[in-house]
């Protein structure tokens, strides 16, 4: 992290100062003393934040704007898309990294950073073609009624067909899950795919070097 803060900075022993934002789904203040440890730290404020309410309010988008570090802390994935996602704090996150600084996070604050974003309601997917596909398929058309409105039977056949959207993207990807969220039964579709494993935290190098090397190989991973 110090390295992350002095290419912000643009030095490894100036004067120049970085204000930082934790940005939280749960928990309190717990980051504060670690960055505050860091050379080249001004300033440190951890943002809870559990509604999409709290995303919106003036001054915490301003707090996260005005940082010139933002660091999402783990937790549960689920609850930064639910209260972050298509907000203007997540607005804000993009501002900061697109005038050079920086972003970054741990275990979930991590993941949701990724280009695939597997949670325990849906998988939140960004940028290729094909998935953008399978968002089409999740959204639905303009004009058409959301699923709440269509009755039980055709929102069944909607989660069928984003279900088969989603299998048709991961079937050329080898990927791993790592998650300690998840019940294996949530990825029992994916986890049928010869290139898809799971890893459920804790789990220590060996049993992670095993589970790379097997769906490298086209093998399966054993489950925990």
């Amino acid at each position: 992290m110090q390295t992350t803060i002095d290419r912000v900075r643009g030095c490894t022993s100036c004067e120049k100062k970085l204000d930082v934002v934790v940005l939280r789904a749960s928990g309190s203040d717990g980051y504060n003393p670690y960055f505050m440890g860091m050379k080249g730290v001004d300033s440190v404020v951890s943002l809870v934040i559990t509604d999409r309410a709290t995303s919106s309010r003036p001054d915490v988008v301003d707090a996260v704007r005005n940082a010139e570090l933002v660091f999402f802390a783990g937790g549960d994935q689920c609850n930064y898309v639910r209260w972050i996602k298509e907000t203007p704090v997540k607005e804000a996150v993009k501002s900061v990294y697109a005038r050079g600084g920086a972003v970054g996070g741990t275990s979930a604050g991590l993941a949701i950073q990724g280009d695939i974003l597997p949670n325990s309601i849906r998988v939140q997917i960004a940028d290729t073609e094909g998935a953008r596909a399978a968002q089409r398929v999740g959204r639905g058309s303009a004009g058409v009624p959301r699923p709440a409105m269509l009755g039980r039977g055709r929102e069944q056949e909607r989660s069928r067909a984003r279900r088969g959207a989603l299998l048709s993207l991961f079937a050329s990807r080898r990927v791993v899950f790592m998650t300690g969220h998840l019940g294996k039964d949530a990825l029992d579709e994916l986890l049928r795919l010869p290139n898809i494993g799971l890893l459920q935290k804790p789990f220590n190098i060996a049993e992670l070097l095993d589970a790379l090397a097997s769906v490298s190989g086209g093998g399966r991973t054993p489950a925990p």
